[in-house]
């Protein structure tokens, strides 16, 4: 936050301040950074300064503008105003099918899966690592962002009581998370580790109800397995899966994260070789994700390609 902050000061006071592209792509950094931190009110704030800058210089069909109202839906759905966080979804698919889908259609399926998974879910976005108010909403691609909320992430753990093993969790599966995502592989694992230790040392408390703790180790369980997977230690990866899976069955409500666990398994069955496993967890995975979504939604697409490529 501080880097973005100083970055746009100096660009404001500059002659480059009526480079009104540059401070808006500025701005719309700051706003996914302060949304995933969960400031909502200072998101929504600089990402609408967003908006009105690139709506004085660009055309309006330009991918940017798919971006920001794919961020402002989220601050809207977060802050449980629907109309607004519709209407903003619709606006983000729209300039998406011209800007993205044309060049990219990878990138137009993962956007779309983006806004699928936000018009379905209860809480937000989608892939599955956020549960509460210390949980990321949003994990930057930038490596500066990313040391941000670790840096963040630090300083909760610090304060948080030791006490409180909802939050402690979450804030070390949200460490794991952003080490992964800068393939800082053995930093990844401690966090992963540290947060399953935590749940085999309290889970029979009478603090919290089984499926609270339950309901953040299987992400603990699949960020860790993805890490392996990362890495090519498929046994590993499979281990983690299962565990992962065990808990999920256990609440048999999130068919879409059931669904990614078998995905996740019946690669690994794939790289260990063991074609028969692989197909299993790949079918599992279509059949319990169309439980939830369309038979053509992107997600399931990647499933049905992913067997096909095996049976072929």
């Amino acid at each position: 936050v501080h880097h973005l902050e100083t970055a746009l000061k100096i660009l404001l006071r500059s002659q480059a301040g009526e480079n009104h592209v540059n401070i808006s792509e500025l701005q719309l950094n700051l706003g996914m950074v302060q949304f995933a931190l969960g400031n909502s009110n200072k998101a929504l704030r600089i990402t609408q300064k967003a908006l009105q800058n690139q709506l004085k210089k660009l055309p309006e069909n330009h991918e940017m503008f798919a971006n920001t109202y794919l961020l402002l839906a989220k601050i809207y759905k977060n802050e449980k105003d629907m109309i607004n966080a519709l209407k903003f979804m619709e606006k983000a698919i729209e300039v998406a099918r011209v800007a993205i889908l044309p060049k990219d259609k990878l990138a137009f399926e993962s956007f779309q899966l983006q806004i699928d998974l936000l018009k379905n879910s209860q809480y937000g976005e989608g892939l599955g690592f956020q549960q509460a108010d210390r949980t990321i909403s949003y994990m930057p691609d930038n490596s500066d962002q990313q040391d941000d909320l670790i840096s963040n992430c630090h300083q909760q753990l610090q304060q948080v009581a030791s006490v409180d093993i909802i939050n402690r969790l979450q804030l070390l599966n949200n460490n794991g998370a952003l080490y992964s995502k800068k393939e800082n592989f053995p930093m990844a694992i401690k966090y992963f580790n540290e947060a399953i230790d935590i749940f085999n040392k309290n889970q029979t408390s009478d603090q919290y109800f089984p499926e609270q703790l339950e309901n953040i180790i299987k992400r603990s369980y699949f960020g860790i397995s993805r890490v392996y997977y990362r890495q090519e230690d498929w046994a590993m990866s499979l281990k983690n899966l299962q565990k992962a899976l065990d808990f999920a069955l256990k609440q048999n409500q999130d068919y879409f994260f059931i669904a990614e666990i078998y995905h996740a398994m019946g690669l690994s069955y794939k790289h260990q070789l063991d074609f028969y496993r692989a197909i299993h967890y790949l079918e599992l995975a279509i059949s319990t994700a169309k439980k939830e979504l369309p038979s053509d939604h992107p997600r399931i697409q990647i499933y049905v390609h992913n067997l096909r490529q095996l049976k072929n």
